[in-house]
């Protein structure tokens, strides 16, 4: 099997379970699980994943400096994100959802272009600070 094949089906299984998400969730957290607690779920057994594969993967070291700027786009990037959506996702259908997450970049898009500025590649980078699930960008790139 080639590289670029395998590629492409690691992607589509993520996108699957990704769309399924809405759905699966939306069955697990009105009655056994409450938003939060599967946030909480979620972030703690990706740390716990994401330093064992650290510790037994990384070849380079992360700068004491970087931490901080790590944990911070971790919060905000990840589990703020995610509470807000697990939370909204509770008070409304899985359907809903699906279409403010495909509407909102096209919101942040137009509300971006709307402001009559000049829009060249150099401005685009204020546009990613813009973007919320671009935090890391912001951090990275000072």
């Amino acid at each position: 099997m080639s590289k670029t094949l395998l590629a492409h089906l690691a992607l589509l299984g993520l996108n699957i379970l990704y769309g399924a998400n809405h759905l699966l969730a939306k069955g697990v957290m009105p009655d056994y699980l409450g938003p939060n607690g599967f946030i909480l779920s979620r972030v703690a057994v990706t740390t716990i994943l994401f330093l064992t594969l650290y510790f037994l993967f990384a070849r380079e070291k992360v700068r004491a400096k970087d931490l901080f700027r790590l944990a911070i786009t971790g919060f905000f990037g990840v589990a703020m994100n995610q509470l807000f959506f697990f939370n909204g996702l509770e008070l409304t259908s899985a359907i809903n959802v699906g279409i403010i997450m495909t509407s909102t970049p096209i919101i942040v898009v137009i509300l971006f272009y709307s402001k009559g500025k000049n829009h060249s590649i150099k401005n685009n980078r204020c546009f990613n600070r813009c973007r919320w699930s671009d935090s890391l960008d912001y951090f990275w790139s000072r």
